[in-house]
């Protein structure tokens, strides 16, 4: 456990030690454990209030847990200790996309494509934002830049296969979703 790892030859925590909670928090946020990746985030910024990371990982934490406010602002306390990271304008495009914004997370996804032109996530993210917005085409248009950086990305697939059936587009739809099944098996429900 990090509290194990407190100490190092005396009574001064580890100089690192921040970063051992940061990543128990990840980790417990895989296994679902929201809450408790919350507090190890929370002590991990104690330790080291400028560690920006930290705070992007506490805000998709609270994200899980439906707390989209709350992990507004530690993005935004990432992003204000960091304005060149990417992730977390992502992130708190997806937190905003939640709120029904379509428009800021729109915004957002553009500065995290900005600073990174290969962040195939962030291109299926505004394509999603798009489709809220009733704009399939332009959704498609960042579904396809999201397959060409990562030809593997089932979601991104399945995405476009939804808004191409909205077009009415069949076809072009359950190639798109018979792909999406071949690559991850979670989205065999959408060639029904």
């Amino acid at each position: 456990m990090a509290d194990d790892y407190a100490k190092g030859s005396g009574s001064t925590p580890h100089p690192l030690l921040y970063q051992a909670y940061n990543n128990r928090g990840v980790a417990k946020s895989g296994l679902g454990d929201y809450q408790g990746a919350i507090d190890d985030h929370d002590r991990a910024i104690e330790l080291n209030p400028q560690y920006a990371v930290a705070y992007n990982n506490r805000g998709s934490a609270k994200r899980a847990l439906n707390n989209h406010q709350g992990a507004i602002a530690d993005y935004n306390k990432a992003l204000e200790l960091d304005p060149q990271f990417a992730q977390a304008y992502n992130n708190r495009g997806n937190a905003k996309r939640a709120l029904g914004d379509y428009l800021d997370a729109i915004a957002d996804y553009d500065k995290a494509i900005q600073l990174n032109a290969r962040f195939a996530q962030a291109y299926n993210n505004r394509g999603v934002a798009k489709s809220g917005l009733g704009d399939y085409r332009g959704a498609i248009d960042d579904y396809d830049k999201a397959i060409e950086r990562n030809p593997q990305y089932a979601a991104a697939y399945n995405e476009r296969g939804t808004a191409k059936s909205a077009l009415g587009d069949v076809i072009g739809a359950e190639d798109d979703f018979a792909k999406a099944a071949k690559l991850d098996p979670k989205f065999k429900g959408e060639l029904s």
